[in-house]
């Protein structure tokens, strides 16, 4: 089986609709049930929206309110700042969260949610989204996939390199 992904770009708050136009010339962005196909989500202050890319994986585009972007430098693609949130499935979402806790000092995402099927670590800037593996991947009705991910990432200036599942 050909493992399967989803991960999220932060962009800046004020160029989410540009970014959207931008992606949409090249790649069908996904309906999200409504007109513009971005979605706000109320709790985590962002809004995002969301494509395939040519390997079939799950990605996002999102702008976070609390996130402060006065020192955003362009990357090679317009307005992406970097990989914001990168989803872990696993059978137990709050067993690896809390052995990332452990071994890293990460903590849980300020704005939630902790649940036995999903978890968020990190912050603004940067985060693990750990949910259980068969979730369903918003805005699709995929489920998410347990796969090998090896991720490197730094907290407080330590670095970190992780092989999970």
């Amino acid at each position: 089986m050909k493992p399967i992904y989803h991960f999220a770009f932060l962009v800046p708050t004020h160029k989410i609709e540009e970014t959207k136009i931008w992606i949409s010339n090249k790649i069908k962005i996904l309906e999200a049930g409504n007109k513009d196909n971005i979605v706000t989500f109320e709790n985590w202050k962002a809004q995002s929206f969301y494509f395939y890319d040519i390997k079939n994986n799950l990605l996002e585009c999102i702008a976070r309110e609390d996130f402060s972007d006065e020192h955003f430098k362009p990357s090679t693609a317009p307005y992406v700042m970097n990989i914001n949130e990168v989803e872990i499935a696993t059978d137990l979402p709050l067993s690896l969260s809390k052995i990332l806790i452990q071994k890293t000092k990460i903590n849980y995402f300020a704005k939630g949610p902790v649940r036995e099927d999903f978890a968020a670590l990190g912050n603004e800037e940067e985060l693990f989204v750990i949910s259980k593996d068969d979730r369903n991947w918003f805005p699709t009705c995929n489920l998410a996939e347990k796969h090998f991910l090896k991720v490197k990432f730094e907290v407080l200036g330590k670095d970190y390199e992780e092989t999970l599942n």
